[in-house]
């Protein structure tokens, strides 16, 4: 189906190669990763793996172990970045149980090189009325993104701005699901 060079298909500016060069730069047991192997049964992936897919799945809205595991069986990109390993949905699931502080600590890293490099776009942070409406806890159900409305399905708890993403981030940790 692909030729053998899957190089051909992933331009330079494509994000799979920043995510392949962040995550190689990593101290993954530093962060919180089990890389040592197991004595017994198959050989692990490369302890780099893992947190590549978790990341492409993060910015590609794919969350579940099973559609990662899809995923990596179809898709050029992610084929690419995990060097054709197909890891399955089990593999996928009990690493993300037994690293979740490490998940956590390199998607933090991750969005704030992003947010330093200014590579997230104008239209994931919301307008001000739309913080404003946030912050003062007002019962409109329409939020606006940049100008466009949506009908809000969340309660006003679960909803922030970029100024309330920023103080979230550096207050509490981020939970995995």
């Amino acid at each position: 189906m692909f030729p053998e060079v899957l190089d051909d298909y992933i331009t330079d500016e494509n994000v799979v190669r920043a995510i392949d060069v962040f995550v190689d730069g990593l101290d993954l047991s530093s962060l919180g990763f089990k890389v040592e192997p197991a004595e017994t049964g198959r050989p692990a992936y490369h302890p780099g793996i893992m947190p590549k897919l978790y990341i492409y799945g993060y910015l590609n809205r794919t969350h579940s172990s099973r559609h990662l595991e899809r995923e990596a069986n179809r898709n050029g990109e992610l084929m690419w970045l995990l060097g054709r390993l197909t890891p399955d949905f089990k593999t996928t699931a009990d690493f993300r149980q037994n690293n979740t502080k490490g998940i956590v600590r390199v998607s933090r890293e991750f969005v704030l090189i992003c947010r330093k490099l200014d590579l997230f776009s104008d239209s994931l942070i919301a307008d001000e009325p739309a913080c404003a409406c946030i912050q003062h806890k007002t019962s409109d159900a329409d939020y606006g993104l940049k100008g466009t409305k949506y009908k809000s399905n969340a309660g006003i708890t679960s909803l922030f701005c970029s100024q309330m993403s920023d103080e979230r981030l550096h207050e509490k940790p981020m939970s995995v699901s």
